[in-house]
């Protein structure tokens, strides 16, 4: 074999490598926006503390009194002329979530109420925006928030862990992100019977 016949073997075997590496590169971005090829493709994105939220429904924990951080992200925005923006965000009670609770005694449904960000701290900027959670913050006081100088009781237990959904959604509302969540309370100033300790 000559040595031009080699330099063309090699190359081709690169180019096919090449080409191997862009269908593979091609295919993971694909699996990471469809959740591992399991929903559509996602143009738009949530990032979190550097961790990108790409399944259309997550649950998390948040601490009272800790500000937290999402930015709102479109996935090709860079290669439009027209760049894509704009988002809407809301609290929503999860819908799996259902009890009674009374306002000044009468009976009303959780699963009934349509919007509870008025009792969430959320501001919001351009390409992101904050979530706290006050501190002491309930089932109670968010019911509270939403029916102010009237006797608001929740009437039953609430056994769902995640009570509350941030509802995300692309400017177009074509895309829309449902994090469940529930607050929880540092560990600070909770005093231990250590007579009563057992490991």
């Amino acid at each position: 074999m000559s040595l031009n016949q080699k330099k063309t073997t090699i190359y081709k075997i690169i180019s096919v490598i090449l080409i191997l590496l862009a269908v593979a590169g091609a295919a993971g971005f694909i699996a990471m926006f469809t959740n591992g090829f399991t929903e559509e493709f996602k143009s738009f994105y949530i990032e979190t503390n550097g961790e990108k939220l790409l399944q259309t429904e997550t649950n998390r924990v948040f601490a009272c009194g800790e500000e937290q951080r999402f930015d709102v992200k479109y996935t090709f925005s860079d290669l439009t002329k027209d760049k894509p923006s704009g988002y809407t965000v809301k609290v929503v009670p999860n819908k799996e979530t259902d009890f009674d609770f009374t306002v000044d005694g009468e009976v009303y449904s959780y699963a009934a109420v349509t919007d509870l960000t008025a009792a969430f701290d959320i501001v919001r900027y351009d390409e992101y925006f904050t979530l706290t959670l006050s501190d002491g913050m309930s089932i109670q006081s968010v019911l509270g928030s939403l029916y102010p100088d009237k006797n608001v009781q929740v009437t039953t237990d609430v056994k769902d862990e995640y009570p509350y959904t941030l509802l995300i959604s692309s400017y177009n509302g074509k895309v829309t992100y449902r994090i469940n969540f529930n607050n929880y309370r540092s560990a600070e100033g909770i005093t231990l019977d250590k007579g009563v300790m057992v490991f």
